[in-house]
């Protein structure tokens, strides 16, 4: 028989309970055993603690987030490090996103990897309208980056896979593939695909990829 209980610290059964499961979890860690009155302090600090910090993180979010909704730019924008031991709050920029670029070769095991298009961020994707047919699509991404598409997809759907024995392009476009492969509809409200894609070029560099 379950019988459902709040954790009371004043209870010596629930805190007996709990400095066993602290105990027992901490010899996973090799750390040592606590007494049962340090349990009991600590137990009974842990709850509040938690819901001030849950509040004050999403206090937080909501000051960024107007700021989006107010439209202003990227510098005004923080992130924040704050310590509820010793009550500091520390607000900084934060870094620009990195870029990513050409790597060369550092092992034997290694090969030379390759941003397509150079100095993307992982912020930054390719935006292209649709409805489009998935051979222009091809054709279009090949010709522009100079590279060759070997397979296209979107979550667990794919669209095209040319390491199959079919490498003919198929001429459907992206949304009829999506529902044909899938077997639903493209649920109501959603305004875009994110697509994935390998791919490889003439030199035969591991090629890293912005996302469409």
């Amino acid at each position: 028989m379950c019988i459902r209980d709040r954790y009371d610290t004043d209870n010596e059964t629930h805190v007996r309970y709990m400095t066993c499961c602290a105990n027992l979890r901490g010899l996973s860690f090799s750390l040592p055993a606590s007494e049962m009155r340090k349990v009991q302090y600590i137990s009974g600090r842990t709850t509040p603690r938690l819901a001030a910090t849950r509040g004050m993180i999403a206090g937080a979010m909501c000051f960024e987030i107007l700021k989006v909704i107010a439209g202003r730019c990227s510098s005004v924008f923080r992130n924040l490090t704050a310590d509820m031991e010793t009550g500091s709050f520390d607000f900084t920029q934060p870094p620009a996103p990195e870029k990513i670029v050409d790597r060369e070769c550092v092992s034997d095991f290694d090969c030379r990897v390759k941003a397509i298009p150079f100095g993307f961020t992982v912020w930054d994707f390719i935006r292209m309208e649709g409805p489009l047919p998935m051979d222009e699509f091809v054709k279009l991404f090949e010709a522009e980056f100079q590279v060759h598409i070997i397979l296209i997809w979107s979550g667990n759907i794919i669209f095209l896979n040319r390491l199959s024995e079919t490498s003919d392009l198929p001429s459907a476009t992206i949304e009829e593939i999506y529902v044909r492969e899938s077997g639903r509809l493209i649920p109501q409200g959603v305004k875009y695909l994110e697509i994935s894609l390998t791919a490889s070029d003439d030199d035969n560099n591991e090629l890293s990829l912005i996302h469409i």
